[in-house]
């Protein structure tokens, strides 16, 4: 029924149809029915923009090898669109980096626009038309603005990451122009991001500027390891050996010295004491 309602275009129905599958669900245990239904459920949260759910659905029946080799591509390549669409965030670079782990991937025409996300790699708009065509129609619908797709934006928020980790903090105009957005559509996306918990950061409006603090937090980290590293690979520099000599050598010194005043005391104190002493020593 939920196939039905999707194939007449009526998507609200067929959310509906799958709401009440979902309670039967349990009672089957045929698993050829089990993985037809999971593979709707893909299909609808794909159908309203539940990129991120529908790529972790259509990842598990991809591992589940229920389905022929050709088959296995196909839902594969579902899989990695559907997590290329999903908005940026931790989650949405966990199942990258596991759909980029799979052996088929690198077979799919999808996975050079995913590897570039994995990597971290800024994506230029042109590079979007060839990936575009693989996606569905409704994949490829403008969103509520009128003017920006669904992978479009999500390859700017894509690229916001990216930038991130080159800027501690950066003018909205200069951002702008690295999205090919204006300052205020850029100010909102981060805005959203932030506001979403999917970024760490302060937004500046009156400078105009936004600090990610996330980026810059990991920066620090990176840098007190690498340091670390360094400084436990790298003998002391001369230098820091020759203060240490230094005070080794001043404080050889400072005792002998004491022990000379306290050998001076004890033979003005103890004269007859001390010859006996130093003269067993002898």
């Amino acid at each position: 029924m939920t196939q039905l309602f999707d194939e007449a275009g009526n998507v609200e129905q067929a959310v509906l149809s799958l709401n009440r599958a979902a309670a039967l669900v349990a009672q089957v245990s045929d698993v050829e029915q089990i993985i037809e239904y999971r593979y709707i459920q893909a299909r609808i949260l794909s159908l309203t923009h539940k990129y991120i759910e529908a790529a972790i659905i259509y990842q598990n029946i991809f591992q589940t090898n229920a389905r022929g080799v050709a088959d296995q591509a196909v839902t594969l390549g579902k899989a990695i669109n559907c997590a290329v669409l999903a908005a940026a965030g931790p989650q949405k670079m966990r199942v990258l980096a596991g759909l980029h782990r799979e052996k088929l991937a690198p077979t799919l025409p999808s996975f050079g626009l995913m590897e570039k996300m994995v990597l971290k790699r800024l994506i230029k708009p042109t590079e979007l038309e060839q990936f575009s065509q693989q996606l569905e129609a409704h994949q490829r619908e403008l969103l509520a603005d009128g003017k920006t797709t669904v992978l479009s934006s999500a390859v700017r928020e894509h690229n916001v990451f990216v930038l991130s980790a080159l800027y501690t903090s950066i003018r909205f105009e200069n951002l702008s122009r690295a999205l090919g957005i204006n300052a205020d559509e850029a100010e909102l996306m981060c805005a959203r991001m932030i506001a979403e918990g999917r970024m760490k950061g302060r937004i500046d409006q009156i400078a105009g500027v936004i600090t990610f603090e996330g980026a810059r937090e990991v920066k620090e980290v990176a840098a007190a390891i690498s340091m670390k590293r360094q400084a436990a690979e790298q003998p002391p520099p001369m230098h820091f050996r020759e203060t240490v000599h230094a005070r080794w050598d001043g404080r050889i010194v400072n005792l002998c010295r004491s022990i000379e005043d306290a050998v001076d005391l004890l033979i003005e104190r103890q004269p007859v004491y001390s010859r006996t002493l130093f003269r067993h020593m002898d």
